[in-house]
């Protein structure tokens, strides 16, 4: 519970920050709009950043830990399907 707390209240902070980041760039732009338009440029790019970073390291850091490595490689028709029926069983 404490980590979903931290994680909206640094939510809320980064939003926060961009919406700042917004008005002082369209200040320096003279254009409010160009600005919200560059700052939500900056916040989709480094939310694909994070994104990205966090896939990589969960594919490396818990890659013996899912089920997803056990399923055979799809061209195997036949394994296939058992494997997926296990994969959502368990849950």
């Amino acid at each position: 519970m404490y980590g979903v707390v931290m994680g909206l209240i640094l939510a809320t902070v980064l939003v926060l920050w961009f919406v700042g980041l917004a008005l002082w760039l369209g200040q320096r732009l003279g254009d409010m709009a160009l600005g919200f338009v560059a700052a939500g440029g900056l916040f989709a790019l480094l939310g694909v950043l994070f994104y990205l970073v966090w896939r990589f390291f969960l594919r490396e850091s818990h890659a013996g830990h899912n089920q997803l490595n056990a399923c055979p490689q799809l061209n195997d028709s036949a394994a296939w399907p058992r494997c997926v029926l296990k994969r959502t069983s368990s849950r």
